[in-house]
C-alpha cells in the first residue's frame, strides 16, 4: 500500500527544515564556542572577524548594532550568553547579554573605556584572556559589568527500561495498536551545545511531527522521539525505553562534513531525515515483531528509502542527497576487518543500495544516475525489479500500521 509508506511523509516533512537558518548559526554559535570563551580578540584583520560573523548570525540584535555602528575594534565571549563590543576610536563599549531560550540580546552602551584596558587590548595582537585573577589582563570593574556563565546543565535522568511488547504474532492485530508518538528535548550537558538545546527547546519542531504521526501511523506501544545529547556523534533506537535518540554529536559531525558546501542546507536535511526514518525503521521492526530476513540495518534502510521516494520528485533528491554522505563516508573510511564484519554494509554499498532504489522506482526520469556515473549499467538493469519487491514486501508489513487500516480490520 503506497498509503502505507506515505503515512510516514510528516516526519520528512518536519525535518525537512532541519541545518537550516537559526539552527545552522545555533550549531556554529556553539561548536565554535569554546576557541572563544574568555578572549579579547582583534576584529578588524584579527581572528575575532569569524566569531563576530558567527554573533551577528546568531544574535539580531548584535548583527543591528554592527550595521549601525560599524566593526568594532576588540571582541570578547565571557560565555554563550554575554558578548561586550570594543570601540577604542569611539570610546565606548557594548555589552549584550541574552537569556538562554532567546538569542536575540539586551545591549547596554557604557561611555568611557580605562586606558589600563585600551594598553592592554591593543598591546597584543592576538587578544588576551579576559580573567579578573590573571596578570596577563586586567580585572573588569563597575564600568562594564560582565555576566558570568551559567554552570552546565545536570545530566538528563537516565530513562527508565520499559519491558517490550509481547511479540506472539507477526503482524499486529487492530486493537493492539495503542501506542502514541511523544517527542522529548534533552538538556544539555556540555556547554557548547546549549545554544541547540536552547533552539530545540524554544522551536520544539518534533512536536508536530509526532502530532502528525499519530494520526497516520498506528503503534503497539509508545514511542519516544528524542534530541538529546548522547555523549558519541550518533542515533540509535532503544528497545528498552521505546525511544529514538538523534544526539546533537551526530548534528555537529555532519555540520562539520557539510560547512562551506553550497548545498549545506540540503545536505544536512536530507541525512538527518534519512537517519531519523532509518531509526524509526528499527522502532518498527522491534515493536510490530515484523519479520526481517537479513540484517535489520538493510532493512532499517530501506524503510528510510521508501519513505523519501513516497514523497514524489523532491523524496528522490532527498534520497539522493543523503547518499551522497555514504559515498564522502566511503572515501575516507579504511576497510579494515571491523568494517566488513559490522552489521552495516559498508558505507559504498548502501550508497550504490540507495542510488539503485531511486534509479528503479523511476527509470524514465532518473536516468541521468546512471548517464552521469553514480550507478552501474549492470547494476541498473536489475534495480526497477529490486525496488517493485522491496515496494511490495514493506508496504505488506507496513499496512497494519497504517491508523485507518487498522480502523477497518
Amino acid at each position: 500500500m503506497r498509503r502505507a509508506r506515505r503515512a510516514l511523509l510528516p516526519l520528512v516533512a518536519a525535518l525537512s527544515g532541519l541545518g537550516s537558518g537559526e539552527l545552522s548559526s545555533a550549531f556554529t554559535h556553539g561548536l565554535t564556542l569554546a576557541e572563544y570563551r574568555g578572549r579579547v580578540v582583534p576584529v578588524v584583520a584579527g581572528p575575532g572577524a569569524n566569531r563576530l560573523s558567527v554573533e551577528r548570525q546568531y544574535d539580531p540584535t548584535i548583527d543591528k548594532f554592527v550595521a549601525e555602528h560599524g566593526l568594532p575594534d576588540f571582541l570578547y565571549v565571557a560565555s554563550s550568553e554575554a558578548v561586550q563590543l570594543f570601540y577604542l576610536e569611539a570610546d565606548f563599549v557594548a555589552s549584550f547579554q541574552r537569556t538562554a531560550s532567546q538569542p536575540a540580546s539586551t545591549v547596554e552602551v557604557t561611555n568611557g573605556i580605562p586606558e589600563v584596558v585600551k594598553k592592554h587590548i591593543s598591546e597584543s595582537p592576538q587578544g588576551w584572556i579576559a580573567d579578573p585573577g590573571a596578570a596577563s589582563g586586567p580585572a573588569y570593574g563597575p564600568w562594564a559589568p560582565v555576566p558570568q556563565p551559567r554552570p552546565p546543565a545536570q545530566p538528563a535522568p537516565a530513562a527508565q527500561p520499559v519491558p517490550a511488547p509481547e511479540t506472539q504474532h507477526a503482524l499486529p492485530s487492530a486493537e493492539r495498536l495503542t501506542g502514541r508518538f511523544s517527542a522529548a528535548y534533552g538538556p544539555p550537558r556540555s556547554p557548547a551545545f546549549a545554544p541547540l538545546a536552547d533552539y530545540f527547546a524554544r522551536t520544539r519542531p518534533l512536536d508536530q511531527l509526532v502530532a502528525n504521526l499519530n494520526t497516520t501511523v498506528a503503534l503497539p506501544a509508545d514511542l519516544v522521539l528524542a534530541i538529546e545529547e548522547c555523549g558519541t556523534p550518533n542515533a540509535f533506537y532503544s528497545p528498552a525505553a521505546h525511544r529514538i535518540s538523534m544526539c546533537f554529536e551526530l548534528m555537529a559531525l555532519l555540520a562539520q562534513q557539510f560547512r562551506g558546501h553550497p548545498q549545506y542546507d540540503q545536505l544536512f536535511s536530507a541525512t538527518f531525515a534519512f537517519v531519523m526514518i532509518h531509526e524509526l525503521g528499527h522502532a518498527l521492526i522491534h515493536l510490530s515483531d515484523l519479520p526481517v530476513t537479513g540484517r535489520e540495518e538493510d532493512a532499517a534502510d530501506q524503510v528510510a528509502a521508501l519513505a523519501l521516494l513516497a514523497g514524489g520528485e523532491a523524496g528522490a533528491q532527498q534520497l539522493v542527497t543523503a547518499a551522497s554522505w555514504f559515498a564522502a563516508n566511503a572515501r575516507s573510511a579504511p576497510l579494515t576487518a571491523s568494517a566488513f564484519a559490522n552489521e552495516h554494509s559498508l558505507d559504498a554499498q548502501r550508497f550504490y543500495n540507495l542510488i539503485c532504489w531511486a534509479y528503479g522506482e523511476n527509470p524514465a526520469t532518473r536516468a541521468m544516475l546512471v548517464a552521469y556515473g553514480y550507478l552501474p549499467r549492470d547494476r541498473a538493469v536489475r534495480c526497477p525489479e529490486e525496488f517493485q519487491k522491496m515496494k511490495r514486501a514493506w508496504d505488506h508489513l507496513l499496512a497494519p500500521l497504517d491508523r485507518g487500516g487498522a480502523r477497518a480490520q
